[in-house]
């Protein structure tokens, strides 16, 4: 039953502290999920109102590249101002006039001149030689209001809105100058990229407009630290909060749990008492309605036997008595109702009570032996509660020793301010565990070692009481088989006090 009742208790604490624990991870995640989304909702917001920017930034540029002057002047100026790695020049009727023939022997002496000194920098070679080789691979056409790929891989063309000139760029310098116009655009906590066409993009990636066909637009949150550590600072106060309440229902869990130890603890004690308490009550009541019984039904009583018989009954009697009394000594404890009435007392004229009220169950003159230190102080005591103090532990050494019964009773001085008492048997001993628990309520040795040996577990609790009442202690030294000597340690009367 009580396994039952545990197991029940252990599902019932595990069981919600299972579900704070799911409860706590479903609202991290989806908290995380929820903020990370808002926030790739802001980016992708701010994506868009990227791409509508890069329109006017894009037809500015091509709008510088219109002119006149030259063609020759007109490639020189824009190369070596950064518009352009690359131009072709037409005419009215759409025909190439830069570069020509004049352009292509210009290269060719830049390229023998490079042959004889490799460190000479010409800076508008490698842009002649683009629009060389563009006008050799096709016949350049004016698309304006976009960049188109040409037949070159990885060189593209754009034209002003009048048509006149083919700017041309490689790849790398369309990502420059998309990384200089996205860097114009005021965004807080993301940086944006251009993708070239082919190239693989995130899930976030858009068209990045109708000036660059092909290409993405995509973002990388600058802010990821911050978030990052946002987002932990949030699981953190979730975990707190899962295991405060796991906290909180274990500990229920653990009061629930004592309550209903405590709840069996006093339902088995209260059983256990009953059941001890009837035995205890009955044994002498019906020890003496046999010895009753025997007096009335002898016609002609023996006055020896009658005296026999009225002694055992005295001796129940006494027995039923001291049951009766340790009872009403442990409710007016339990109660707060002992009153004690201290006073000069003699240790041997207690001791002397004591013997005389368990005398009818000695049977033997060598069973009980008295040794009793001369000189001893009086103590400061109440007489009657303290002979019932030596009464209870000389029955139990009497009712937990079995044959040859030689039990010692002692009285000496222990320093100064201190008398002890020892009662002292050859009996079945107690183990250490059960030691420190023999001094509790109704607590009683295992019977497995107590052999026949019967009670309520009330003595001891009782000299423990009345020890700790007087100031003193009580204290045993045992070991299985080999007896057990119980210490009453009690104050004396200060030296000078009135007696």
């Amino acid at each position: 039953m009580t396994s039952r009742l545990f197991a029940l208790l252990v599902l019932l604490t595990l069981v919600p502290a299972a579900f704070v624990l799911w409860f706590m991870n479903a609202a991290v995640t989806a908290e995380s999920e929820s903020a990370r989304q808002r926030v790739r909702e802001a980016y992708r917001g701010q994506l868009r109102l990227v791409r509508a920017r890069l329109d006017p930034l894009w037809r500015a540029h091509a709008a510088r590249l219109a002119g006149a002057g030259a063609p020759a002047r007109r490639f020189e100026q824009l190369v070596t101002d950064g518009l352009a790695e690359g131009l072709v020049v037409l005419d009215a009727a759409g025909n190439v006039v830069f570069p020509d023939r004049d352009a292509r022997r210009r290269l060719q002496q830049m390229d023998e001149l490079r042959a004889r000194d490799r460190n000479v920098f010409l800076p508008t070679q490698a842009a002649l030689r683009l629009s060389i080789d563009l006008v050799d691979a096709e016949h350049p056409s004016p698309l304006p209001g976009s960049l188109r790929e040409t037949s070159i891989a990885g060189v593209w063309a754009l034209s002003p809105d009048a048509g006149s000139v083919v700017a041309l760029y490689r790849t790398g310098r369309l990502e420059e100058m998309m990384h200089d116009f996205l860097h114009q655009v005021e965004t807080g906590g993301v940086a944006f990229i251009a993708i070239p066409p082919g190239e693989p993009a995130d899930g976030e990636a858009i068209a990045a407009g109708p000036w660059l066909p092909g290409w993405q637009l995509t973002y990388v949150p600058l802010d990821g630290d911050a978030r990052a550590a946002d987002a932990a600072r949030r699981r953190t106060i979730y975990i707190a909060a899962a295991v405060a309440g796991i906290v909180l229902i274990a500990l229920a869990g653990v009061g629930v749990g004592a309550a209903i130890r405590r709840h069996l603890g006093l339902a088995r004690l209260k059983t256990d008492l009953v059941a001890a308490a009837s035995h205890e009550l009955r044994t002498p009541l019906a020890s003496t309605a046999v010895l009753v019984d025997g007096l009335l039904a002898d016609a002609n009583p023996d006055p020896i036997k009658t005296r026999e018989y009225l002694q055992l009954i005295a001796a129940e009697n006494t027995r039923l008595s001291r049951v009766v009394e340790n009872f009403l000594t442990f409710a007016r404890a339990d109660r707060g109702a002992v009153r004690l009435t201290f006073g000069p007392v003699d240790p041997a004229a207690v001791i002397g009570a004591a013997i005389d009220s368990v005398g009818a169950h000695v049977t033997d003159a060598g069973t009980l032996r008295v040794d009793v230190a001369g000189d001893l102080p009086p103590l400061v005591a109440d007489p009657d509660a303290l002979r019932g103090a030596l009464v209870n532990l000389i029955d139990n050494a009497l009712k937990y020793t079995s044959t040859e019964k030689r039990i010692v009773v002692r009285a000496r001085a222990d320093g100064p301010g201190h008398v002890r008492f020892e009662v002292a048997d050859n009996g079945i001993g107690i183990p250490r565990r059960e030691q420190g628990r023999i001094f509790r309520r109704f607590h009683r040795v295992d019977t497995r070692l107590a052999g026949n040996a019967t009670g309520v577990g009330l003595g001891l609790s009782i000299v423990d009481a009345i020890a700790r009442a007087h100031g003193g202690t009580v204290s045993v030294q045992s070991a299985p088989g080999a007896g057990s000597t119980f210490a009453l340690r009690l104050p004396c009367l200060p030296p000078g006090a009135a007696a």
